[in-house]
C-alpha cells in the first residue's frame, strides 16, 4: 500500500483527484533489473491508501512506478526502488 503526495499542494491524492488515462485511473508497474519480470496492475483506493498486490518470482532489485494524471493537471510518474528477498535467487542481469 502507498500514498501519492501532491507536493505542490501538500496533500495526498485520492481517486477523486485523478482522471482516467489509458483506460484506468492509476497504473502501477514493477520490473526487475534483468527485465525478466514485469507486472502491470491497477491499484484500488481504500479511502486513505492505494493498494496493490504483487507476486515477485525472484529476489532482486525492482523498480516500481505509479503513473496517472491529476485532474486539471499533468500526467505523473513516481519511481521508487525496492529490494526483494525471497527463497529464489535474482534473475541474472543482461550483459551490456
Amino acid at each position: 500500500r502507498f500514498r501519492l503526495l501532491d507536493s505542490d499542494k501538500g496533500k495526498y491524492l485520492s481517486e477523486n483527484d485523478l482522471v482516467i488515462t489509458h483506460e484506468r485511473i492509476l497504473h502501477f508497474i514493477a520490473y526487475d533489473k534483468s527485465l525478466t519480470e514485469f507486472q502491470h496492475v491497477h491499484p484500488t483506493f481504500d479511502g486513505e491508501y492505494w493498494n496493490v498486490t504483487l507476486n515477485f518470482a525472484a529476489s532482486g532489485d525492482y523498480k516500481l512506478w505509479a503513473q496517472g494524471k491529476v485532474s486539471k493537471g499533468p500526467e505523473f510518474s513516481t519511481p521508487i526502488s525496492l529490494n526483494v528477498q525471497i527463497d529464489k535467487e535474482a534473475w541474472p542481469a543482461p550483459q551490456l
